[in-house]
């Protein structure tokens, strides 16, 4: 009788032990996801695009959950819309010059945010609730308080930051929610078709319908961040001067020749991370906040794939495009570098963007000591053959930035 073959387990498979059992539980979570400020006219056209996609049997409650909230988010849009149509016409204005920090997922970009966030006499920026709820936002305000503990957890799932609406967060979901999904971050809701939809939503491949509704999109809630900013400043008894307004999206780190159309004197910070560190802490990310979002099933090779190509296209663009921003206005920096004295890392972006005044307040630097003491998840070690492909396809960032040894 012929000796059966013995078939080798793949070594990606090492980086995945437990986690469809994980998964399975997750699945049943309605919390967590960016998908629940969506309005009714958005949310419903996204799932009858994807109807063929969406595992309707596994994920049913999940749909139905977010199918009710957007009845309640298109009311509160549509009320919004109406109380405030004629003060976005009239004040709602763009600025030319923000601070954008770009980076990939997991390199540090959250870290600088929030470092500069506190900073409320230099800077405003867009919060969770305001990305979560960019159509009504304005309305629901008065209800933040109520609303977290139906929606988020007490952590984020992926680093334990705790959550609170008030976090400095990603534009890019606002953007997401407010064309119906014409973005890359779809790409966490369909993870089976991660492919078609970074190609069908990248600002590089997508069509000049879905670019024009990304920017149109983009640029609304930009505006509408700088109104609210605006009435809050009046009702601000200090006396404060004219703040910039500050953005951060990984997507943004392949934007930027969008961006600087949008926004011509923008400033930018760009932080990067040893790729093998990225590497395994976006692993991290997608295994542990994924089935929160999802409609359907994760498979792990979706996941490795698509972590894998996500980097690659994100860090090839910004390589390419960087040299489009003028002298002065870039500023790059090492996590390694803030790891090791963040409140001197803080000081040099402070003076390379040229906001340095010789001081900084007590309270500033007591919020960046809390944010250094900040405890990293320990991640798992990365097979060898994985490692290796990891270089190879990552290769031109390693060499870039100085890990290649």
């Amino acid at each position: 009788m012929a000796a059966v073959p013995v078939t080798e387990p793949e070594p990606w498979r090492e980086l995945f032990v437990g986690f469809e059992d994980q998964a399975s539980r997750l699945y049943r979570s309605t919390k967590n996801n960016f998908l629940s400020g969506w309005t009714t006219w958005k949310l419903l056209p996204m799932m009858w695009k994807y109807r063929r996609e969406i595992e309707w049997r596994q994920f049913w409650i999940r749909a139905m959950y977010l199918v009710l909230l957007s009845f309640f988010n298109g009311i509160c849009a549509w009320v919004e819309s109406v109380r405030f149509r004629k003060e976005m016409v009239e004040q709602g204005e763009l600025p030319d010059d923000p601070v954008i920090i770009l980076g990939c997922p997991r390199s540090g970009t959250t870290l600088i945010h929030m470092c500069l966030a506190a900073d409320e006499e230099q800077f405003y920026s867009p919060d969770l609730f305001q990305v979560s709820f960019p159509e009504s936002f304005l309305t629901l305000n008065p209800l933040r308080k109520w609303m977290r503990p139906l929606l988020q957890g007490e952590t984020r799932p992926m680093d334990n930051v705790r959550l609170s609406w008030e976090l400095p967060s990603e534009d890019e979901l606002a953007v997401a929610a407010l064309t119906g999904g014409a973005c890359e971050t779809m790409a966490l809701v369909f993870p089976s078709q991660w492919k078609s939809v970074l190609h069908e939503n990248s600002i590089h491949s997508a069509s000049e319908d879905v670019r024009h509704r990304w920017k149109e999109a983009f640029t609304q809630f930009c505006r509408k961040i700088t109104l609210f900013e605006s009435k809050e400043s009046q009702k601000c008894t200090q006396r404060r001067g004219r703040r910039r307004l500050l953005l951060r999206s990984p997507s943004h780190t392949n934007h930027i020749r969008q961006l600087l159309q949008i926004f011509p004197n923008a400033e930018f910070i760009f932080v990067h991370r040893h790729p093998l560190e990225v590497f395994r802490s976006s692993l991290h990310m997608v295994k542990s906040y994924v089935p929160f979002c999802t409609l359907q099933h994760c498979e792990p090779h979706d996941l490795l794939q698509y972590v894998l190509e996500n980097y690659r296209t994100t860090m090839n663009g910004y390589l390419d495009d960087r040299g489009l921003i003028r002298p002065g206005r870039l500023f790059e920096v090492g996590l390694g570098e803030l790891e090791e004295n963040l409140q001197e890392g803080i000081r040099r972006i402070y003076h390379g963007l040229g906001l340095f005044d010789g001081s900084i307040k007590p309270s500033l630097i007591h919020h960046w000591k809390l944010l250094a003491d900040f405890k990293k998840n320990d991640h798992q070690d990365v097979p060898y053959l994985v490692e290796c492909q990891v270089r190879t396809l990552w290769r031109r960032s390693f060499d870039a930035f100085g890990y290649a040894n």
